[in-house]
């Protein structure tokens, strides 16, 4: 898998890329990605572990089940704060639902919506990348 290209917009806040992990289309993936994340802000002390573990569990959910393959997540430093970058190789848009009480899936980027203070995606060549920004203190 290659590096993606997400637009760092706007360009003069991104500090640094922190780390970035690859993984494969499989369920032992995403706690993978959620533990590697884990890891990371607890040696760099940042605060909001708990969000950004649940977004990067749900993006890493989405691109096991719904784009099915190889992925990167990124967490890159950010004046203000971290983003956290899932890319995957597939051209499906990530589209919220409204929540059904009933359902056992669906909820991923409702809770999204609710954990980061901002978040999108950007189509690319090679599929798309979709980041959550979290406000957090160095």
């Amino acid at each position: 898998m290659t590096l993606h290209s997400c637009p760092r917009m706007p360009e003069q806040e991104f500090i640094e890329v922190l780390a970035s992990w690859y993984f494969p289309p499989e369920s032992v993936s995403v706690m993978a990605a959620r533990t590697q994340t884990m890891e990371l802000l607890a040696e760099l002390e940042i605060e909001h572990t708990f969000e950004a573990q649940a977004i990067v569990d749900e993006l890493a959910a989405n691109a096991v089940v719904h784009a099915k393959t190889e992925f990167e997540v990124a967490i890159e430093r950010w004046r203000g704060g971290i983003r956290i970058i899932v890319r995957d190789c597939s051209e499906l848009e990530p589209a919220m639902q409204t929540p059904d009480l009933l359902a056992e899936s669906g909820r991923g980027l409702f809770m999204i919506d609710g954990f980061a203070d901002s978040w999108g995606y950007h189509p690319t060549e090679q599929g798309k990348c979709i980041w959550a920004d979290l406000i957090v203190n160095f």
